[in-house]
Order: structure tokens, then sequence, then C-alpha cells
């Protein structure tokens, strides 16, 4: 459980959150500014099947930023780490399809190592979120 109010201690046990919070962010800003990308790509132009560029960009921008600002919260807002849970569990479920994007890809990239290591490191920071979130609950209840 890492339920804290002040941001000094709660900083370094969420480091994780938060890098992976500013790289999906990164990602979905990269997405807005280069409308073409995806199609461009032989890689992310698999993810135009789902979902049109500006969908993903907006999705990744949108987990991203409120992980962001939920984290930033620090608790200090009683459902902020409900919030945290949510958005690491959708950046893992967005991280997850980038990864299927690139398995039907011929050539491999590194993103087939990267991108199911952040996948499983946002499954385990939503894992620790509803934790905090089931005591934030279990102490105001």
């Amino acid at each position: 459980m890492t339920v804290h109010v002040r941001f000094a201690e709660s900083f370094p046990l969420r480091q994780c959150e938060w890098l992976l919070a500013t790289v999906m962010s990164g990602c979905g800003m990269m997405a807005l500014g280069y409308p073409d990308q995806f199609a461009r790509s032989q890689t992310l132009s698999a993810l135009l099947r789902y979902a049109d560029q500006p969908v993903w960009a907006w999705a990744m921008t949108g987990v991203g930023l409120i992980g962001w600002f939920a984290l930033a919260r620090n608790g200090g807002w009683k459902r902020s780490p409900a919030v945290r849970a949510a958005c690491a569990a959708a950046r893992g479920v967005i991280w997850l399809q980038l990864f299927m994007a690139l398995a039907k890809v011929d050539q491999p990239t590194w993103g087939l190592i990267f991108f199911p290591a952040f996948m499983t490191m946002e499954f385990i920071n939503a894992y620790r979120a509803a934790g905090d979130a089931k005591a934030v609950s279990a102490r105001t209840a």
C-alpha cells in the first residue's frame, strides 16, 4: 500500500507510474503532431484497423495526462488512486495493442521487447493503485 499525501514521500514509490504516464502522453502528442505517422509506418499502420490515428492519439494523450494529474493530486483527492488504477490499466491495454501490431510485422523491432515490459509494469501499477484505492475506501468508510 502506497497511499501518501506528501509528494516527496510518494514520488519515489510511484516513479514508474510517472515515467510511463509521461511516455504514453508523449507518444500521443507525437501522433497528434504528425497526422500521417501511422499511415507511413509499417508497424503502426496495423493499429488503423481498429481506430483512426486521432482516436489513438487522443486516447494515449488522455490516459497519460489524466494519470499524470491523478499522480500530482497525490492522494490529496480521495478518488485519485482509483483514477490512477484505471489510467494504468488503460495504458497497459494500449501497450498491448502496440505490441500486437508490431508482432504482425516481418521486421522485428525493439518495441517487441519494450512494449510487453511497459504493459507488465502498467498492470503492476494498476494493481498497486487499486490496493491504494481499497485502503482509502476502507479508511473513509
